[in-house]
């Protein structure tokens, strides 16, 4: 990486698995909370490049010295990619390639067969009832309707649901 071997700190890409805007939401709030701050450092070329540095108030967040309100935050962060495990990531690829049959099938967007997050939660809950998928976030009266029971077909015929 470079010669301040920062890829071989412990926490080095953990936030690879999130998208920019939920990256940059954050931080902001981080920010808003005077738990961070920006600061402007010279680059070795001598330009001026934004970091963010912790607080004193972040520093005793950290440590547990103080406590901030963050509630209204919780919709937010359950609304975040949740990290697979392997098993759960190959079903999710599976589930993706059957939502793109169904979607060329039926001729329509395959965001409009369901989303990325329900797929992930299908796969990492991998419901064996119509009530289990049912009671998954983001699933409708729709998908139930159209697509439930196909997915639930395709958990349970081998090589997806052995995963």
């Amino acid at each position: 990486m470079d010669d301040r071997r920062v890829d071989e700190v412990c926490v080095y890409g953990v936030l690879s698995g999130f998208k920019e805007k939920h990256i940059h939401a954050v931080i902001e709030l981080l920010i808003q909370k005077s738990l961070l701050m920006e600061e402007f450092v010279a680059s070795r070329e001598g330009k001026s490049l934004p970091v963010l540095a912790v607080t004193a108030q972040g520093r005793d967040f950290l440590a547990g010295h103080r406590a901030v309100e963050v509630a209204f935050v919780q919709g937010f962060l359950s609304s975040l990619p949740v990290a697979l495990s392997e098993e759960a990531r190959l079903r999710f690829e599976r589930l993706r390639k059957l939502r793109l049959d169904i979607a060329k099938r039926d001729g329509v967007a395959a965001f409009r067969v369901c989303h990325d997050s329900v797929l992930r939660e299908i796969a990492r809950v991998k419901p064996s009832t119509l009530e289990e998928m049912a009671a998954i976030r983001g699933i409708g009266d729709k998908f139930m309707e159209r697509h439930a029971e196909e997915f639930l077909r395709a958990l349970t015929e081998e090589g997806i649901a052995d995963v």
